[in-house]
Order: C-alpha cells, then sequence, then structure tokens
C-alpha cells in the first residue's frame, strides 16, 4: 500500500479552533462514538487560557488540504509518580499530552493506522511532551491497538479490570429486564421494592437538565461527595466552585446535560452525573451518603435512572465506563476491552520509569488476588466506604 504523506499542523488560539469547528463537527457527526468533551464547543470553553500549565492544543492532519484527523488534547506541566494502587512515591518533573475524549477523530475515508502513527511520529520529531495518555481508550480501536502493539513505545496501564461496560437500550424497559437472567431480576425488583418499603414511599427521583438547574445540583453533589466514600478515600474537592458551575450551564445550554438526584423524604441522598450526545447517556459519576448504604442507594437509583430513560428522550446505549463494577455487570449488556494508558517513545528518559510502573500495577494486581482469596477484600471495600 502506497505510504501516504500527510501535512501536520498545530493550533492553541481560540480564532483558529473557531475556524475549524465546521469541518471538526463533521468528523464528530461521522464518528461512532464520539465523545462530548472532544466537541469543539465544550473543548474551547472547558479549557479556556488562565492556567499557565495546561495548553489547549490540536493537532491537524491534513492530505491534499483535505483533514483527515483531528486530535483535540491538552498538554500539561505537573509531576509524574510512581503509585502502588492509592500510594503514591517519588515525584519526577514531565510534559505530557492528555488526549481530550477516547480517541482521535478522523475522516471517513481516512487511514486510521497511518495517520495514528503521523500523530506519534510527529509528538516524537517536534518533542511537544514527554508522555501521551489517554484517560479510556477501546482496546478495538485502532488507537488502543498501535499503543498496545507499538514496538517503538513502552505503555503503562493496569494490570487487571481493562474492561469497559454499557447498556445497549432494547425496544423497551420490560424487554430490558425480561433479558437479565432470572434471579439477578428477581433480586434487583426486590431491593427496590424493599427500599420503598423502608422509605414509606417518599422516594424522588429528580432529572437536572436546565442551566437554572445546576448551581442547585452541584451544591446537593457537593454535600453529597464529601459525605461519600470516594470523597473520604480519594479525597474531597469543591464540587460546586463557580467553574464547575459555569462548566454544567455550557453543557446545559446545549441540551446535552442530564444528571439526577435521588431524594428519600425530600432529602438528597444520591447523584449521578451524566450528560447525553450522539445518542449515547454517559454515566460520568455516581456517589451517595454513607448512612444509607444497607438500603443499596446506588443500585436503587441505577434502576430508575434506567426506567426513565426508556421513558423519556431514550439514548441508544448507557455508557458505564471504564473499570469493573458489580453494579456495571448486572446493568449492561456488553463489555469491551478498554486501558487507562500513559505511553513514551522507548527513545525517552521516562521509557524506565513507566516499565517500573508496570511492575508496580503487575505486583498492586498481585496483591488484589490474594485478598480476594482470603476474602478480606470486601471487608477493606466496606472499611473504606464508612470512613
Amino acid at each position: 500500500m502506497e505510504k501516504w504523506v500527510y501535512q501536520i499542523e498545530l493550533t492553541t488560539k481560540n480564532e483558529e479552533l473557531l475556524n475549524l469547528k465546521d469541518e471538526w463537527l463533521n468528523l464528530i457527526n461521522n464518528q461512532l462514538g464520539a465523545s462530548l468533551e472532544s466537541h469543539p464547543d465544550v473543548f474551547i470553553e472547558e479549557h479556556a487560557p488562565g492556567n499557565k500549565n495546561n495548553h489547549k492544543t490540536v493537532i491537524i492532519i491534513k492530505k491534499d488540504n483535505i483533514i483527515h484527523c483531528i486530535v483535540p488534547c491538552i498538554i500539561t506541566k505537573s509531576t509524574f509518580q510512581l503509585r502502588l494502587g492509592l500510594f503514591k512515591f517519588l515525584k519526577f518533573r514531565q510534559s505530557q499530552i492528555m488526549l481530550v475524549g477516547s480517541n482521535f477523530l478522523f475522516h471517513q475515508h481516512s487511514r486510521q493506522a497511518s495517520c495514528i502513527e503521523a500523530v506519534f511520529n510527529y509528538i516524537k520529531d517536534e518533542r511537544l511532551a514527554d508522555l501521551f495518555a489517554v484517560e479510556v481508550v477501546s482496546g478495538e480501536s485502532e488507537l488502543g491497538l498501535f499503543l498496545k502493539e507499538s514496538e517503538n513505545h513502552t505503555i503503562s496501564h493496569a494490570a487487571e479490570n481493562n474492561i469497559a461496560r454499557k447498556l445497549i437500550l432494547p425496544a423497551d424497559h420490560d424487554t430490558y429486564l425480561s433479558s437479565m437472567k432470572r434471579k439477578v431480576r428477581y433480586n434487583i425488583k426486590r431491593t427496590v421494592k424493599q427500599f420503598v418499603e423502608v422509605f414509606n414511599n417518599e422516594i424522588t427521583l429528580k432529572e437536572y437538565t436546565q442551566t437554572e438547574d445546576v448551581e442547585t445540583l452541584l451544591n446537593h453533589v457537593d454535600v453529597l461527595f464529601s459525605k461519600s466514600w470516594q470523597g473520604n478515600t480519594l479525597g474531597y474537592h469543591k464540587r460546586n466552585s463557580l467553574k464547575a458551575i459555569e462548566h454544567k450551564k455550557n453543557i446545559a445550554k446545549n441540551g446535552w446535560l442530564r444528571c439526577f438526584i435521588l431524594e428519600c423524604n425530600n432529602k438528597p441522598i444520591a447523584f449521578v452525573i451524566g450528560s447525553q450526545f450522539n445518542g449515547t447517556f454517559e454515566y460520568e459519576e455516581t456517589g451517595y451518603d454513607p448512612e444509607y448504604s444497607s438500603h443499596s442507594p446506588g443500585s436503587v437509583m441505577t434502576y430508575m435512572l434506567i426506567e426513565q430513560l426508556f421513558k423519556q428522550n431514550k439514548p441508544t446505549n448507557i455508557n458505564f465506563g471504564y473499570g469493573e463494577n458489580v453494579y456495571k455487570k448486572v446493568f449492561g449488556n456488553h463489555s469491551y476491552p478498554a486501558f487507562n494508558i500513559v505511553a513514551c517513545h522507548k527513545s525517552s528518559k521516562f521509557n524506565y520509569l513507566l516499565k517500573a510502573q508496570e511492575q508496580l500495577n503487575n505486583l498492586y494486581s498481585l496483591i488484589s488476588r490474594l485478598l480476594k482469596k482470603y476474602k478480606i477484600d470486601s471487608y477493606i471495600r466496606k472499611r473504606l466506604k464508612k470512613k
């Protein structure tokens, strides 16, 4: 096959990005699974100038003045830390290209593999950054295959749970329930029924979609997150900051915001932060008040949320995202290999650090398997959730 020669451009200026918008949108509309965060309106608004260590950048691949690929990303200057699970140690100054979204945006007639190779050669030749990172990449995509199979790059990712789950919605809610195993369906319905009975039917699932809803939504999320096991384990950060409010308002004004709060007796006890774009409902984040953990509020909320999505503005699928979790197994019906990847060229000074991180990932996986074998893992999770 003839090797294509590309022209590669890099732009960081808002005026140039706005001039690119029509062609950018055309690529998104023609690419199955393109994420909301890679939409030009979201990308430009979310990554406004102001942080000297974060620079929004778009790499453009052209052939004969036709755009074949657009790569929205953020170039950051920060520290790389070796880690074993939640424990971090040793710091190294680094620059990193973080892909915005889960894939490059391709023209429908482009040669994806050659575009990807051209981008990584450009990153290396121009010394744009030490590392390349993507939060979630499908192992079945051309980008995922390139990173996993490249002989010129070292990669690091978790040693297990490299999976993403989704729910592809059938015709109606009854069909969905009937597709579950009988015991699973029975247990879910029983959990919901018991929840309703305990709280005397005083439960409400509130949906938030409008700009005027955002501040109230994030105020509830901030309180719940501060109580949740995620907030206690991973560290609390303010969820209703002015920046967060403006970001969600930007999502809402375009009709993409779709978030939910579960209330019992008018008290918020659980939340799901989500958005709906191009037929996909993104299950971005969830949390609940641990005071109610014995009543399985997360499962109840997910059941009610899915029922609501079938009733109104039904998406094609619900993306539960990267990583394994019991509720994803229970409510999802499709899975695929996915990875959180950090990569560098083998000539990089970070080559051996990524290899060391990969060994730490394998060690963490071994420890996790031993904890599961001796049934200690569930005890640790319960302790973390009650902290």
